[in-house]
């Protein structure tokens, strides 16, 4: 039963207090692109994760529309490793727009982020591009379908010139180059301009320094260094352009023919690296959670080709940091973050610019977060004190209400008694007085004289257990 007075509204006050302070304590879903930024050439490719979070409740339905900018085209959708269990509306791509919707199976997900869809976009022209949400909606496991969606932030991509793009009268001289001491003749390539480093094409151009009096031409393209060309073109080549190269480390050798026979042979070294590092994992030595407000991390990638160059580390979707391969071969301490849930996002570039994510969560337990806690905790057990000192103060009050009853009835009980037995006392010792009285007159018999005396004993101990047993019964 609740009363209705000032107490009690006190204490109902108290509970609308506490359970007024539960919703600031939670935080809603958001949805965002992952990485956040990124430069490449055009003609490059970049893999962009569409991600949920939400952190503080179960949600099992995710949708989205994103618009594309016009210099992007969409390479492909993948659903692989999907949160989203159930597609009610598959990804497609058009119009300039990606969209999809889809369901998260009971009891659906909540944590620190995980990706629904990730779209593979190829850089058609130069330019900045920005990839935005143009709806978004995510919905709570409650059994009403409540929208906690509170933001959506998208991606920047910044495309340059390519390296091919340069322009004919630099990347294509017609005119012979002299050849530097020592060597026969040129060979460049405005595609692969330098031999030591990693491309990530497999079309380029080549430029040669034919010798003056060159008559035709020998090519061949292989993996042997030492590789002798077979190819033979009748008239010295000053370009060749070639296509479909291997992935790996080839060789153009080129040989000029000259006054009638063949001359030494010059090579070009190309390397070709078109796979992704391999996918690894972000992980938290000393856990994923707690008061470090520095989680130490530690993350190493592999590429089997070109090997790791970089790598970039994005948290929250905020700008990237760099860190090198060096760095990333041991532990790795995280700058300084705020409490509550994190992302982060590890991206391996090996040296022809291909990249792989690797991603985690982590979360940083705040002070004030736990006093909040600790605050919320306290008063629901001053409230459960409370409620249960009021619960004994009722009982008390009635128990005594009870006590003073029973007290009560036992003295009227004990005054009746004690007139009762008073009264049966004096009838009793009245018929013994005529039976005292018949003495002077007449004999008594053996049976009266036997009455008389036993009567008297007896009388006299029932009163003493009387007596005994009221003095038995506790006071009030």
């Amino acid at each position: 039963m609740f009363y209705t007075n000032a107490r009690s509204g006190k204490f109902i006050f108290i509970i609308s207090i506490l359970f007024g302070l539960m919703p600031l304590l939670a935080q809603a879903a958001t949805l965002s692109l992952t990485p956040g930024t990124a430069t490449l050439a055009e003609g490059d490719t970049v893999t962009l994760a569409v991600r949920v979070e939400s952190s503080d409740q179960q949600v099992n339905a995710v949708s989205a529309r994103l618009s594309i900018p016009d210099n992007f085209s969409v390479v492909s959708l993948s659903k692989e490793n999907s949160v989203i269990n159930f597609w009610t509306t598959e990804p497609e791509y058009s119009n300039g727009e990606v969209s999809f919707e889809g369901v998260i199976l009971n009891p659906g997900y909540q944590g620190a982020g995980r990706t629904a869809l990730t779209m593979t976009l190829k850089a058609k022209s130069p330019g900045d591009g920005n990839v935005s949400f143009v709806s978004g909606s995510v919905l709570a496991n409650d059994g009403n379908g409540s929208e906690v969606l509170k933001g959506m932030s998208g991606a920047t991509l910044h495309v340059g010139v390519a390296a091919t793009q340069i322009p004919p009268s630099t990347a294509l001289p017609t005119s012979p180059q002299k050849a530097a001491p020592g060597q026969l003749f040129t060979i460049s390539s405005p595609t692969f301009p330098d031999q030591t480093m990693w491309y990530a094409t497999t079309t380029g151009t080549f430029v040669f320094g034919a010798p003056k009096n060159a008559t035709a031409t020998r090519i061949l393209l292989d993996q042997s260094q030492n590789g002798e060309p077979s190819v033979t073109y009748s008239s010295p080549l000053s370009q060749k352009r070639v296509s479909a190269l291997p992935e790996g480390i080839s060789y153009l050798h080129v040989q000029y023919k000259e006054n009638g026979s063949w001359g030494p042979v010059e090579s070009y070294k190309i390397q070709i690296d078109l796979t992704p590092p391999l996918p690894f994992a972000v992980i938290f030595p000393k856990g994923a959670s707690g008061f470090e407000p520095t989680p130490v991390i530690a993350f190493n990638a592999t590429d089997t080709l070109s090997g790791i160059d970089h790598y970039t580390m994005q948290i929250d979707g905020k700008a990237p940091l760099d860190v090198s391969a060096e760095e990333a071969a041991k532990t790795f301490t995280l700058p300084a973050q705020s409490p509550g849930p994190h992302t982060i996002v590890v991206t391996a570039f090996d040296r022809a610019g291909n990249s792989t994510l690797g991603e985690a969560g982590f979360f940083v337990a705040g002070v004030s977060g736990i006093v909040i806690n600790y605050l919320a905790l306290g008063l629901l057990i001053a409230l459960v004190l409370l409620g249960a000192l009021f619960l004994g103060y009722l009982l008390w009050r009635r128990f005594k209400h009870l006590l003073i009853d029973v007290t009560k009835e036992t003295g009227e009980a004990e005054s009746v008694l004690h007139k009762s037995f008073t009264l049966l006392k004096k009838d009793i010792h009245s018929h013994a007085d005529k039976l005292e009285r018949a003495k002077k007159t007449r004999a008594l018999t053996t049976e009266e004289t036997d009455f008389l005396t036993q009567f008297e004993q007896e009388l006299s101990e029932a009163e003493h257990i009387i007596e005994d047993k009221l003095e038995d019964i506790p006071a009030p």
